[in-house]
């Protein structure tokens, strides 16, 4: 899972026109953002703007979930005395453990170009080990550089580049020391600020050797109505070996559609019906094709007084070589949320959570 709670401070002070301000309150949204990470029961957790860290860290380690935290240097909440925020990754310690001491979650500012020092963003990346497969991830959380524009664009691009660099470079340290299934995974996600096609989602893209996917070019994650087949991977699904699934959730920690309702979600599964549900579900899939004409999923949709905020900008990339996708959640639709957008007195932030539910290929 990866998901922006939106920064106490930031909440309060972003120019949310159409948010009431009670909703807007940190006491409001925290029990709403654990609730949210509860529900996916994913075993890789990233979240961005995360500030009030050892609030969050102390409600996820209730639900097993062990965190670290790269806090930004400065950080814009401390101008409305708030403290820092941050990016912070949390794995499920009874699922994953990491593959050495060198491969223990650690934080790392983005370096300015030219060695000019430490930039504000950064990202926190980890080697872990499967306890049930034995199998290696190397998973990394970011946040980059937020604002439109050229220079931006630019920096974010520079920023995907230093990201991806150490990515290879720990998944080629983890090759030298095993795991099996073809080489370790590895999954990236976070808030890049970037559309699909930008710089830095090309750069994500285009890695000559990680040779990334996007969850978004997943056929039944670009269209509501289509369930596809592992996005395309090739290979051959393991033993019910899962990522980002909670214990014992398996093909299930995600809600089929038709069968039962996630709370504000519906999950995107491939199809594992009975001979005697096909009907029921092929008109419902024919449902959701219909909808998904009318409306294209966003990750965030906000108004400010300069306007207007809808689009695609949280990604998740994976190594189709290693991981199958096997389910996402439905995005709400915008008729779901309300007419004043995000955040709302229904939803804790601007930007909702991307989970995904990967399986290991063998």
């Amino acid at each position: 899972m990866s998901f922006n709670i939106l920064a106490d401070g930031l909440a309060q002070n972003g120019d949310f026109v159409n948010a009431p301000p009670e909703v807007l309150a940190w006491e409001y949204r925290l029990p709403r953002i654990i609730e949210e990470v509860a529900e996916g029961r994913c075993d890789l957790v990233c979240l961005q703007e995360a500030n009030h860290y050892d609030e969050i860290a102390a409600a996820l380690g209730q639900q097993g979930l062990v965190g670290t935290f790269l806090p930004k240097r400065p950080s814009p909440t401390e101008r409305f005395g708030a403290p820092p925020d941050g990016c912070a990754l949390f794995y499920r310690a009874s699922r994953l453990s990491p593959a050495s001491p060198d491969g223990a979650p650690r934080g790392t500012p983005y370096a300015q170009p030219g060695g000019g020092g430490p930039m504000t963003q950064g990202f926190v990346a980890a080697t872990l080990r499967d306890r049930e497969s034995g199998r290696l991830v190397v998973v990394a959380a970011t946040h980059l550089k937020a604002k439109d524009g050229g220079p931006n664009d630019e920096t974010r691009r520079a920023q995907a580049q230093q990201l991806l660099d150490h990515v290879a470079q720990a998944r080629d340290a983890a090759a030298t020391g095993g795991g099996g299934g073809g080489g370790p995974a590895v999954l990236v996600m976070g808030d890049f600020n970037a559309t699909r096609g930008s710089p830095a989602c090309q750069v994500m893209e285009r890695h000559p050797t990680l040779q990334l996917q996007s969850v978004w070019d997943v056929p039944w994650a670009a269209d509501l109505g289509k369930l596809g087949s592992s996005g395309g991977s090739s290979g051959q699904h393991g033993n019910g070996t899962v990522v980002c699934t909670g214990p014992g959730s398996g093909a299930d920690g995600c809600i089929r559609d038709g069968q039962q309702q996630h709370h504000h979600h519906n999950c995107q599964q491939q199809p594992q019906e009975q001979p005697q549900q096909q009907q029921q579900q092929e008109h419902e899939h024919e449902q959701q094709r219909e909808e998904a004409v009318e409306e294209q999923e966003f990750s965030t949709w906000k108004f400010r007084p300069n306007g207007e905020a809808r689009r695609i900008i949280d990604h998740l990339y994976f190594s189709p070589q290693q991981l199958a996708p096997m389910a996402r959640w439905r995005m709400l639709r915008a008729a779901e949320i309300g007419a004043g957008g995000l955040p709302c007195a229904a939803y804790p932030s601007d930007h909702m959570a991307l989970m995904t539910q990967l399986e290991w290929l063998t």
